[in-house]
């Protein structure tokens, strides 16, 4: 039996105990007996500092895994007085015994729910330190419950914990309270629906902009931005540096004298610039909107939308368009039914109003195939009245058209024939950006509804456009064969291709080879042409019936695999480019008003496409009055300039004095220098004169 340690070191004591328990459990029980001395006259004075129990606590704490029936009552009491006093304690002590239950809990000695429980009631302490500790450890906590499999149980209690935590009177606690649960969801540890609709509650928090704010920017999907926004505009930072630099690298391997030193740095660098694209590509595959799993999408809009239009006219106005923008996503992603929404964002729509390009987002946003259509073409003539006229400037123009484009992309139904060429006609607008901008409205028309331009505007017809249906305003076009499916092979025409090759079989080569040098029988033009009449008619011959039935035969005989798919997606854009052959004439691309769709169906859409601008910005007169003021600078006028003195205090040359000395001052010593002048000297100044004489004659 070793011999007993005193209490006074507690470190070695520690060290002992983790090597025989059995052996030290008397010395163990003495420090746990000093404790509850020291206790039971702390809970006299709970707001005082004790170092010794502080201590005490911590050793208990490190070796309470080898005694667990003795320190039971010793969790029980730091619960307890946490529970009960905790806001009252010292902040060291209270960090102290919470760090005592961290560790117990790390070696499974207290239930998950107690402690977490206890942590969440704990942030009504007014201690940062102490808060930044509890939510770092919660997150972590149950990240690590849930790494093996999901603990459905635990979750479950703790989702519905932290709902009532959501509602509580308290700011800071319902903003910790949603920032882990916003962690939890991101770190795809509580990624379900639960989750989700536990966070609506946050959207309808009095008086806590924080919180409704940390939402909304939750369910927009800029959460994630936020969290690691800096990394990721870091690393788009750093993908654009790595495009730059892979180049340079490249070039200078080329370049430069070739080593195993320098290939193995370029290739660790390429190696590295690959990682990275991986990485981010992980992450936008990995994103995936949380407004997709609310169970009353409909119910959660219409209190939003109630909550905005009786606000007060204080409020701030970033938190409306945040609502705005929400509101917007749930109606067109879910196809609500919020038909005052659009007369309310009416009132916003003018080109003075600040952020006006968000607000026609929004409207675009809030569109979709199901709403009526007088009520978007109300909104339509709005943005057409305050934004699409003569009186405005062009960007302004540009942005209308965009915004009306965007509009009529989910709701073709909603635009009139009049209106449609009255924004057409901006086509032959002297100015880049609103010509683009209106002929961007006539592509998509061409593939919308081709019958609603005027016959100038619709363009040559391609074999796309004629199978265009308009469908009426409810009505669903469902198909049951897959467009396109025509340009593959049935199995007949797969058998005699099969059956081609293997004619040319071995025993006819032999018989070639004992014929030995007989005449080779070469097959005509006219050969040809018989058998391409023979084929099958090709998929851009065929009739739209021929077509349908030929796609439902295939789809009833063969399974598609994916490179029949490929081959369908690459027939269908050719054929949307592809113009109508009339009698002699050629095919040819089409490039004139194209619109592309898939970039613009979009569930959510970027704000790029109303503020886009197709044109370079040709230098007004402001700009040029400013580049001719900043050439000015640093120079005297008409370009020369005298050479500055480097000291602006110094003292002239005797050069310089000379020049601007007065002449009586001077002209006695140049009449001593033109005495005393030689032969050579006086020759010379007199050929002068008589030059300059003869000059001024001619």
């Amino acid at each position: 039996m070793s011999e007993r340690l005193s209490s006074n070191n507690l470190p070695l004591l520690q060290c002992a105990i983790k090597k025989d328990p059995e052996s030290h459990k008397p010395d163990f029980l003495d420090v746990l007996s000093e404790f509850n001395a020291i206790w039971n006259t702390y809970l006299l004075s709970p707001t005082s500092h004790e170092e010794d129990l502080v201590t005490k606590a911590m050793f208990i704490a490190q070796v309470s895994h080898c005694y667990i029936k003795e320190t039971t009552e010793f969790i029980n009491q730091i619960i307890k007085l946490l529970d009960t006093q905790g806001p009252l304690l010292d902040a060291d002590m209270r960090l102290t015994l919470c760090r005592a239950l961290m560790l117990m809990r790390n070696k499974n000695l207290i239930p998950a729910i107690t402690v977490l429980q206890l942590f969440f009631n704990l942030f009504r302490c007014p201690d940062k330190v102490l808060r930044s500790t509890l939510r770092n450890y919660i997150v972590q906590d149950i990240k690590n419950i849930n790494k093996k499999g999901k603990n459905v149980q635990l979750n479950s209690a703790l989702q519905n914990y932290m709902y009532i935590m959501l509602k509580d009177n308290n700011k800071a606690t319902v903003k910790l309270s949603l920032d882990i649960i916003v962690e939890l969801y991101n770190r795809k540890v509580w990624n379900n629906e639960k989750t989700a609709n536990i966070i609506t509650t946050a959207l309808f928090c009095k008086d806590n902009n924080k919180v409704v704010v940390a939402a909304l920017k939750f369910f927009l999907g800029s959460e994630n931005s936020q969290d690691d926004g800096e990394s990721d505009s870091d690393d788009d930072a750093a993908g654009m540096t790595e495009q730059r630099s892979a180049k340079d690298l490249a070039l200078a391997y080329r370049v430069g004298k070739k080593t195993k030193k320098r290939e193995k740095r370029m290739k660790r660098a390429l190696n590295m610039i690959q990682d990275q694209k991986k990485k981010r590509k992980k992450v936008n595959d990995n994103n995936f909107l949380a407004i997709h799993l609310l169970n009353d999408p409909q119910d959660l809009a219409e209190r939003l939308f109630a909550q905005l239009s009786g606000s007060k006219k204080n409020d701030i106005f970033q938190v409306k368009l945040l609502k705005l923008n929400f509101i917007s996503q749930l109606i067109g992603i879910h196809k609500l039914f919020l038909l005052q929404f659009y007369p309310f964002l009416d009132r916003f729509l003018k080109p003075s109003q600040t952020d006006v390009t968000k607000l026609l987002l929004y409207l675009a946003q809030a569109c979709h195939d199901i709403v009526p259509p007088d009520i978007i073409l109300t909104s339509i003539r709005t943005i057409a009245d305050n934004f699409i006229n003569d009186s405005n400037n062009n960007e302004v123009i540009a942005v209308g058209l965009n915004a009306v484009r965007e509009v009529c992309n989910r709701c073709p139904l909603s635009m009139s024939e009049d209106l449609l060429h009255d924004l057409a006609l901006f086509k032959k607008n002297k100015d880049k950006c609103v010509s683009m901008a209106a002929q961007s409205l006539i592509g998509l028309f061409r593939a919308k509804n081709p019958q609603l331009l005027h016959r100038s505007f619709r363009g040559r017809p391609t074999v796309a456009t004629q199978e265009v249906r308009v469908l009426n305003y409810g009505e669903l076009d469902a198909k049951d064969y897959i467009v396109g499916a025509e340009v593959l092979p049935d199995r007949e025409e797969e058998d005699k291709e099969s059956d081609g090759w293997q004619s040319c079989s071995d025993d006819e080569d032999d018989d070639d080879d004992d014929d030995g040098g007989s005449w080779v029988d070469v097959s005509h033009s006219s050969d040809d042409e018989e058998n391409d009449q023979n084929k099958p008619k090709a998929s851009a011959e065929m009739s739209l019936e021929e077509r349908i039935e030929k796609s439902k035969k295939l789809m009833e005989s063969r399974i598609l695999t994916q490179e029949d798919f490929k081959k369908i997606q690459h027939q269908q854009e050719a054929r949307e480019k592809e113009f109508v052959r009339r009698v002699g004439s050629r095919k040819r691309k089409h490039s004139d008003g194209e619109y592309d769709n898939d970039a613009n169906d979009k569930e959510v859409l970027p704000l790029s496409q109303i503020e886009g601008v197709y044109k370079k910005r040709k230098h007004d007169k402001e700009s040029r009055l400013e580049t001719v003021m900043a050439g000015r600078e640093g120079r005297e006028k008409f370009g020369g300039g005298r050479k500055k003195k480097s000291n602006p205090h110094a003292s002239t040359s005797n050069t310089s004095k000379r020049k601007k000395k007065n002449f009586q001052m001077l002209k006695p010593k140049l009449i001593k220098q033109k005495n005393k002048a030689s032969y050579h000297d006086k020759k010379e100044a007199l050929k002068k004169v008589l030059l300059k004489n003869l000059n001024r004659r001619k």
